[in-house]
This record gives C-alpha cells, structure tokens and sequence, in this order.
C-alpha cells in the first residue's frame, strides 16, 4: 500500500522543534536485557540508534546533520522509560490528543540502500486503544509504504508484542530508501502511551 499522505506533513530541517529526536540516553538500571534475540558478534544487524541500545554490525546514526528524526507537526512527544525488553531503557511515545500522530527517520543527506535487509523487527506495549491504529511504514524509491501493526500480531492489551515486518514488497525501491522508519497512527486522547524496544534490521 503506496500512501504520500505524511510528505505533506513533513517538516523541513530546521524548521521543527526537535526535543525528542536528540540523545534521549538511558536509564539507570540494574540489568542489560537483551531481547528476545540477542546480538552476537558475526550477526548482520543495521540500527538507526533509536528504539534500540543492543550491539549491531551496521548502524546510521541520528546526527541532526544528514539523518533526522521528526516529530511531525508536534503530535505526539517522546520520554524514556525502564519499562523495557531489551537494554536498559525504552522510549514512551505520548499521543498530543489530536486527529492522528506520527514522526519517523529521514535522510536529508541522499538515499540510503536498504536491499540487503528483508526484514524490520520491533517490539512495542500499550495499555490504549487508540494505539491500535499504530502504522510502521518506509519511503523508498517506489513510494511510501505502511504495514498496519494489528495485521502482524500487535493489539494494546498492556502486554509486549515482538513484530516482524517482510520488506520483500519493497524490494524494488529499497536501494533508495529515503525514510527507512515512519512511525503513524490515528486520533486519541491527550496522554495515551506507546513504547517502543528492540527495533532494528536484518537481511
């Protein structure tokens, strides 16, 4: 499914407040965990460093400079929490109560090539309805993509859901990935929570 719906709500760098996508640190804990599938020296894993504190082979950073995360149009802000599967902290998405939210990672530098990785996994917890509604999507050379989480297992029954999401019907488009991690969703009421853990790519 092809949707340019977020393009129009996307900002321009510089041009938006960016107090979430900055260096949002650990919490002090008293033990590292390490997912459901824990990085081994030897493994191909690709991370952006958001959503995730495990080790990987290939990482592209959040500098601010070239690579950003948005928050688009203030719709929802981000804390950190110790409720967590996977490190020593997760990050807790807080919906702004409006008609929708979303945020995601965006290269302003040039396209990135994502065809060696097939497959995006992520884990994530909610206690609100709302959240049901909660879209993973990419922007690559074919278009923009969103895979609704309730298709792969996610409900907000307060428990954690570890999702794994195909890329092979991006494949054409993955060498000139744009936005390798749109975050999207519906209406919901001011204070309504997500987190989110564990997310990275593997081929």
């Amino acid at each position: 499914m092809i949707l340019m719906l977020l393009l129009a709500c996307r900002p321009l760098p510089g041009g938006d407040d960016y107090a979430s996508q900055e260096d949002l640190g650990w919490l002090e804990g008293s033990e590292v965990l390490e997912g459901d599938a824990p990085y081994s020296p030897g493994d191909l894993r690709l991370t952006v460093n958001l959503f995730y504190e495990g080790g990987a082979s290939h990482a592209i950073p959040i500098d601010n400079l070239g690579v950003f995360y948005y928050i688009y149009e203030g719709t929802f802000f981000q804390t950190v929490t110790d409720d967590r599967v996977e490190g020593l902290s997760a990050e807790r998405l807080v919906h702004g109560g409006g008609p929708w939210f979303g945020g995601g990672v965006h290269f302003e530098d040039g396209f990135r090539d994502f065809s060696s990785w097939s497959t995006l996994h992520l884990t994530l917890k909610s206690s609100d309805a709302s959240f049901g509604s909660t879209r993973i999507g990419m922007i690559t050379g074919d278009g923009q993509f969103e895979w609704p989480l309730v298709d792969f297992g996610f409900v907000p029954d307060g428990e954690w859901h570890t999702v794994v999401l195909p890329l092979d019907e991006l494949a054409s488009g993955l060498e000139r990935t744009e936005a390798p991690l749109l975050i999207v969703g519906n209406e919901g009421t001011l204070g309504d929570e997500l987190i989110i853990d564990d997310l990275y790519w593997v081929p």
